[in-house]
């Protein structure tokens, strides 16, 4: 059920869905929905749309400034990385299609005349690679310690999950998302994934290896569920890793 309805001085698409949490997107030309449990009453909608105002607003201004195109679409604007905003150059030319850092600005290089499309598989293509290289030494790290074997490991674009681990094949999924937040909170997620090869499932069992092996793992996981990245530039208010929330 979608309704229009204005919170805030901000009218936002109100959607009741079969939903557990409570979900924002932001739109490039300035829309907003909000997607809401169905039982959801209006004070709880109220809150979340308080504690979200500025966040709206801040991501229309980006948006604004890239030609309401989004920042990831990729048109120049505010791309992140790594836990740090990046200004994004659009360099066409001959030769290798890459991605170049430096000075506080990302710089896409692609061949003259390329569509969006195919800026965005050249950033994208960037961003796996990058994550890889990222997320390989931390599980050559933590392998000993916990004393577990990651039989293998991929990247994908997910909605919902920041990661997933499949018990039996001894498989973790990381979200792609991962690339553009903080290497502490990229460690805490491999870990958290890595300690499911000790404990199935979240509970105490779990907690207590989490806070054993990363005793400011909290510290990470909320600073994960303020996050507000996602690349097709409809930012997500909530991943939680391990399809859990495990906050206190």
């Amino acid at each position: 059920m979608k309704r229009s309805v204005t919170l805030g001085g901000i009218t936002v698409d109100l959607i009741r869905k079969d939903i557990k949490g409570t979900y924002f997107r932001v739109y490039p030309d300035g829309r907003v929905a909000l997607s809401v449990p169905r039982d959801a009453c209006t004070a709880s909608i109220e809150r979340a749309m308080s504690g979200k105002r500025e966040w709206i607003l801040r991501k229309r201004e980006e948006f604004g400034r890239c030609g309401g195109k989004g920042p990831s679409g990729p048109a120049e604007g505010i791309v992140p990385f790594a836990g740090k905003s990046y200004r994004l150059k659009i360099a066409e030319g001959e030769g290798h299609r890459t991605v170049l850092l430096h000075d506080g600005v990302m710089e896409l290089r692609v061949s003259p005349n390329s569509s969006r499309r195919e800026r965005k598989e050249v950033l994208l293509s960037w961003y796996d690679k990058r994550l890889r290289r990222a997320i390989m030494p931390l599980i050559d790290k933590w392998e000993p310690v916990l004393r577990v074997h990651v039989l293998s490991w991929d990247i994908k674009h997910m909605k919902t999950l920041w990661g997933s681990c499949n018990y039996g094949t001894r498989h973790i999924r990381f979200n792609l998302e991962l690339v553009k937040v903080r290497v502490e909170c990229l460690e805490y997620i491999v870990l958290h994934e890595m300690v499911h090869l000790l404990e199935r499932h979240h509970g105490d069992a779990f907690r207590g290896y989490m806070d054993r092996f990363m005793p400011c793992w909290r510290t990470y996981s909320r600073e994960l569920n303020r996050s507000h990245y996602e690349g097709s530039g409809c930012p997500m208010t909530r991943l939680e890793g391990g399809g859990c929330d495990l906050s206190p």
